[in-house]
């Protein structure tokens, strides 16, 4: 297995436009919860642990002895992966545990490079006309 560096810093997002904004672990658990459509109760029987913790995870409470935003651990972020689908990778990005190899990727772009390879190549051609298209457009000097 590889070695896991921890950063302190949350993931960064990629919306459209260009813009990059901050993301805290809790906001990506928050989202990735409700495009699942779980509660924090059913989120949290899915993957071993409370709904006061996952509120917790969500609202970035700080930890009672560091005053930090309550940040779990890789065990934890690995059962909450599973319970929502994801890849561990995606979930240990948004939680600071990236491989060293990855540390220049949101998790939004994990998410969209591995649903991009898991797609058959005949609809990968399809996609790559549609993002060189979309590069060129938004890439154009006025």
């Amino acid at each position: 297995m590889r070695e896991e560096t921890a950063f302190a810093h949350s993931p960064v997002a990629s919306p459209p436009g260009g813009l990059t904004v901050a993301m805290s672990f809790g906001q990506w658990l928050k989202e990735a919860r409700k495009r699942r459509r779980l509660s924090q109760e059913g989120l949290a029987r899915a993957a071993g642990c409370t709904g006061s913790y996952i509120s917790l995870l969500e609202r970035a409470a700080p930890d009672k002895r560091s005053g930090a935003a309550l940040r779990p651990s890789v065990e934890v972020v690995d059962a909450v992966a599973a319970a929502l689908g994801v890849t561990r990778r995606e979930a240990r990005l948004a939680a600071g545990y990236v491989p060293p190899d990855d540390a220049g990727m949101s998790a939004n772009e994990v998410r969209l490079l591995e649903s991009y390879r898991a797609l058959p190549a005949s609809v990968r051609s399809v996609v790559d006309t549609q993002i060189e298209a979309l590069r060129e457009r938004y890439t154009r000097e006025p």
